[in-house]
This record gives structure tokens, C-alpha cells and sequence, in this order.
């Protein structure tokens, strides 16, 4: 029993840290971006650059959130032999 928990909660916990990680990057980061141009254009400018940047965070997000469940899944499930 202790095998198989202790992989999940390091993956409950990297989870915890890649979320407080992205929540800072999102607010100290992301958020604070003035606008490039002035008037409209500068708005929208500045929100499809924060919005392209949100997004690719949370890409990243959920490709480390898949290695870390294959990690998981191959370590658990030991490969069957066919013989």
C-alpha cells in the first residue's frame, strides 16, 4: 500500500506546486502587462498577447500533469511479458 501512495502524493503535490507556480505567474506576470500601443488597438494588442500567454501555460500545465500520470501508470502497472 505504501508503494503505490507515495507516487500519488508527490503527484498530488507537484500539482499543488504547479498550480501556486502558475498562479504566480499568471498575477505577477501576466496580469501586469501594460499596453503596447495606444487606444484600441493597444487593448486588444495587449489582451491577445495576455490571453496567448495564459494559454500556453496551461499548456505546459497539463503536459507535465500527462508525463507525471504516465510516469505514474508505468511504474505501477509492471509491462506484461508476452510470451
Amino acid at each position: 500500500m505504501a508503494s503505490t501512495l507515495r507516487p500519488l502524493m508527490m503527484i498530488l503535490f507537484a500539482t499543488w506546486l504547479l498550480i501556486l507556480g502558475g498562479s504566480v505567474i499568471v498575477f505577477k506576470l501576466i496580469v501586469p502587462i501594460p499596453d503596447l500601443y495606444e487606444g484600441r488597438i493597444g487593448l486588444i494588442v495587449t489582451a491577445i498577447l495576455k490571453a496567448g500567454a495564459s494559454v500556453a501555460l496551461v499548456l505546459v500545465w497539463v503536459w507535465i500533469m500527462v508525463n507525471l500520470r504516465n510516469l505514474y501508470v508505468k511504474r505501477i502497472l509492471k509491462p506484461v511479458s508476452s510470451d
